[in-house]
């Protein structure tokens, strides 16, 4: 499971847009963006049994997550999204929208609330811009809520530095927990991320998977991007820093992105604990 492992992290958002949501047994969801984030939050649904319809500009995205067990797709832009979620939902809207979508535009939020059922509630996980259009959201008495990343403790000092927790029985789900969940759910086969992979570079040839992301000269279609590496080779230099000296990123990002890899690390401990309780499984 080590490739599937290392998108526990992405794994921890999807869920946490899910659990933001506060669905119930039977309501019908509807995921704004199919990539990345949003096919692991269609695979969430379906391995806890909530119907999905998703939406994506990319007819390509739409088909390709149907093909993953979308119950029903739509290209915005193309199709007639109010009444392929009215018929989806029976004509009463979806009971809840999770956006995945990452834009400037406030389009996601927009259509979102057009979809979304009286009392509603819509999830926002993606970066979309908010400017709410007050009289959807009003008329319908619609609850937008903002899904913060992996889960409660993220950005606590105490939690993801210190290792202090949170008693289970006053925060049920905080982003370890969120990570274990996700880690079970693929074990047991609910989620699969193995087709999301489509690219793989061995951690030499880090600079070409950043050329891939940030330029795409070839035009290629990805989804996921793994590095892989070899645990007991030792590199005296990390991709952190090759990037910064080849000034893929700047010396803010890399000071942003360093400060995230030693709350990682701090992570890594509760993982490892984690995997010491859990009863020994198949190998990979």
């Amino acid at each position: 499971m080590r490739n599937e492992g290392g998108k526990v992290g992405l794994g921890a958002i999807a869920l946490q847009g899910v659990r933001r949501a506060e669905l119930t047994p039977g309501e019908r969801v509807a995921v704004i963006g199919l990539g990345l984030i949003g096919q692991l939050t269609v695979q969430i649904l379906n391995a806890y049994g909530f119907p999905a319809l998703g939406l994506d500009v990319s007819q390509k995205q739409v088909e390709r997550v149907l093909k993953l067990g979308l119950q029903e797709g739509a290209v915005i832009g193309q199709d007639d999204v109010e009444k392929v979620a009215s018929s989806f939902s029976d004509g009463q809207g979806v009971d809840a929208v999770i956006i995945t979508a990452a834009t400037k535009s406030d389009d996601p939020v927009e259509l979102a609330g057009r979809i979304c059922r009286d009392k509603g509630r819509v999830s926002a996980v993606g970066d979309v811009r908010m400017d709410i259009p007050r009289n959807i959201y009003y008329e319908k008495e619609l609850d937008l809520r903002i899904s913060r990343s992996y889960g409660p403790g993220r950005y606590d000092p105490n939690y993801e530095e210190k290792g202090i927790d949170y008693p289970i029985g006053y925060v049920r789900w905080t982003e370890e927990r969120n990570m274990e969940e996700f880690l079970r759910l693929i074990s047991i086969g609910r989620v699969d991320v193995k087709p999301l992979i489509t690219h793989i570079f061995k951690i030499e040839d880090a600079l070409k998977a950043y050329e891939l992301i940030l330029e795409n000269p070839n035009k290629e279609d990805f989804t996921a991007v793994l590095l892989e590496y070899e645990p007991k080779i030792e590199y005296r230099a990390t991709v952190l820093y090759v990037a910064l000296d080849q000034e893929y990123v700047s010396q803010d990002q890399f000071d942003a992105i360093y400060q995230q890899a030693v709350q990682v690390k701090n992570l890594l401990h509760g993982f490892i604990r984690y995997l010491r309780k859990s009863k020994p499984g198949k190998e990979d």
